[in-house]
C-alpha cells in the first residue's frame, strides 16, 4: 500500500515519508517526525476468497467479524 511512500507531502519533511512493517506489531516510520514511538489500534476485517465468490464482497465484508491490530510506530 504504501511501498513507494506516501503520496502526501507533510510539511517540515524535506523528503517523502516511508513506512515498513518490521513484524505484525511494528511499524517503521522514516524520516521519524515524531518525537517518540506510539501505538495505534488498527481496525480490520478478514475475508476469503471462497466467502468473496460465495456470498459476494459487500455481503461476505458485512458477515465478517471485526478485529484490531494494535502496532507500535517507531522510528
Amino acid at each position: 500500500m504504501f511501498k513507494d511512500g506516501f503520496r502526501q507531502k507533510f510539511s517540515g519533511l524535506r523528503q517523502q515519508m516511508n513506512a515498513h512493517w518490521i513484524n505484525e506489531e511494528i511499524i517503521k516510520v522514516s524520516p521519524f517526525p515524531f518525537k517518540a514511538s506510539f501505538k495505534v489500534s488498527i481496525p480490520y476485517v478478514e475475508i476469503t476468497q471462497n466467502e468473496i465468490v460465495q456470498f459476494g464482497l459487500a455481503s461476505a465484508y458485512g458477515r465478517a467479524k471485526e478485529q484490531v491490530r494494535n502496532v507500535t510506530i517507531s522510528d
